[in-house]
């Protein structure tokens, strides 16, 4: 993956807005929790779907593959929204961009 980000042109001008206020304590926004909550349960839906489609096409290998990849991509399309928001959320939150990249594998 690291090769293939390498050999991406540089991103355009970065568009910034003003970061949200900070919450008040150390307590996690309410908002944010349940977007993660949101997120985890489509996640987990689209993963007990694709296990369960062995029950409904395991006689049928070209079926059962078309069904089974459309739900892990959707499982995975949840996660890169959900990874994104946090991401998001926590630069605006002033952490540290070295820091930030490790975590995501950039």
């Amino acid at each position: 993956m690291q090769q293939i980000r390498d050999t991406l042109p540089p991103a355009p001008a970065a568009c910034t807005v003003e970061p949200a206020p900070r919450p008040v304590g150390d307590e996690v926004p309410p908002e944010l929790l349940a977007l993660v909550s949101h997120h985890c349960r489509r996640i987990n839906a689209y993963l007990a779907r694709a296990q369960h489609l062995q029950t409904l096409y395991g006689e049928s290998m070209k079926q059962w593959q078309r069904l089974a990849l459309y739900a892990l991509t959707d499982a995975l399309a949840h996660n890169h929204f959900l990874v994104g928001a946090l991401a998001a959320y926590l630069q605006r939150q002033d952490l540290g961009t070295a820091l930030l990249r490790r975590y995501l594998g950039m």
